[in-house]
C-alpha cells in the first residue's frame, strides 16, 4: 500500500514473512538496499510524469519495476526520469528470501545486512557498490560498471564479473575462510598470496572475479 509524502516522496510496506522473493528492474533509478531492525520491508520511492514505480505482489513474490523509456526522450526529458531518482528498499537485518536487483543506467548500493538468503545484483552501465554487509551467496554483475565493495563477509559463495569495468573487493576474515579464483583478460589481478595456514573448521567461501578489461583487487 503506497502513500503520497509531504516532500513527493511516497512509500510501500510489505511483511517480510510473506515475501520470499524479491525481484527489482529499474530503467534509470539509482537502488540503494539498507539492512533494517524492522521486520517488514519498506519501499521509498519518487515519481515524476515520465516515470512511475510499479509494486505488485504475487503470492510469495514482490516484483518492483520502473515504467520509463529513456531512449524516447530528449536532454530535458532525462532530467525528468533522473530527478529525485532514488529507490531506497529497506529489508530486515537478517532476509531470509531471495534478492534480485538490476538496473539499466545507474548505481546499486547495498549497505548495512546480514543476509541469508542469495542475492543477485546486476547493473548495465551503473557500479555496484557493497559496504557492511554479511551475506551466504552474492553475485555481482556489472557489465560495464565498477564493482568496489567494502567490510564484506562472504559464508558461502562471492561471484563478481565485468566486463569493462574493474573490480575491488574488501573482506573481512581471515585467509583461512577463503578460496580465490580471479582472472582478468586484459588487466592486472591481485589476491591475497597462497600461503600454508591452517585449514578452516568449515567449508571455506568460494570468491570468484572475472573482468575482460579492467583490473581486480581483492584484500582482506
Amino acid at each position: 500500500m503506497a502513500e503520497d509524502m509531504a516532500d513527493n516522496r511516497q512509500s510501500a510496506v510489505y511483511s517480510s514473512e510473506a515475501i520470499k522473493y524479491i525481484q527489482l528492474h529499474t530503467k534509470v533509478q539509482q537502488i540503494r538496499i539498507v539492512g533494517s531492525v524492522s521486520n517488514d520491508i519498506r519501499i521509498f520511492w519518487s515519481d515524476t510524469v515520465l516515470r512511475k514505480l510499479k509494486i505488485l505482489q504475487n503470492d510469495c513474490t514482490l516484483t518492483i519495476c520502473d515504467e520509463a523509456l529513456p531512449a524516447l526522450y530528449g536532454v530535458l526529458g532525462l532530467l525528468e526520469l533522473t530527478r529525485e531518482n532514488e529507490l531506497l528498499l529497506q529489508i530486515p537485518m537478517h532476509y531470509k528470501g531471495s534478492l534480485c536487483i538490476q538496473t539499466t543506467s545507474n548505481k546499486v548500493y547495498l549497505t548495512d545486512c546480514a543476509l541469508i538468503g542469495p542475492v543477485d545484483i546486476l547493473t548495465n552501465t551503473g557500479a555496484i557498490s557493497v559496504s557492511d554487509a554479511t551475506v551466504q551467496t552474492l553475485k555481482l554483475y556489472a557489465k560495464h560498471g565498477v564493482i568496489m565493495c567494502q567490510h564484506l563477509k562472504p559464508h558461502r559463495e562471492l561471484n563478481m564479473k565485468t566486463i569493462t569495468g574493474f573490480i575491488e573487493c574488501g573482506l573481512d576474515g581471515k585467509q583461512k575462510n577463503f578460496m580465490f579464483d580471479c582472472f582478468s583478460e586484459h588487466g592486472r589481478c591481485r589476491v591475497p598470496p597462497v600461503q600454508s595456514v591452517e585449514i578452516a573448521t568449515d567449508s571455506p567461501a568460494i570468491v570468484s572475479a572475472y573482468s575482460v578489461n579492467g583490473s581486480i583487487h581483492v584484500y582482506l
